[in-house]
């Protein structure tokens, strides 16, 4: 998340000089939903989990994403 808002940040500036611009950030559908443990499995034994971070970061860019664009859509920027 760290990465994504100083790119986010350094290019908003550029952004706001210029009075335009686009931000298109990726994230994973775990960001909308936590991952099914179960398809980790082979057999009894669990043998990898998808991590709690995970969801949670990748939860953190959509909700920063849906954030900057509703406030530089508001014209409040600058």
């Amino acid at each position: 998340m760290t990465g994504t808002f100083l790119l986010t940040q350094a290019v908003c500036r550029v952004f706001e000089e210029q009075g335009s611009g686009n931000i298109i950030n990726i994230c994973s559908t775990y960001g909308l939903m936590g991952p099914d443990q179960r398809i980790y499995n082979e057999g009894e034994e669990m043998t990898f989990v998808k991590r709690t971070t995970y969801s949670v970061t990748k939860l953190a860019v959509l909700g920063f994403t849906r954030y900057l664009a509703a406030y530089y859509r508001g014209g409040t920027s600058g």
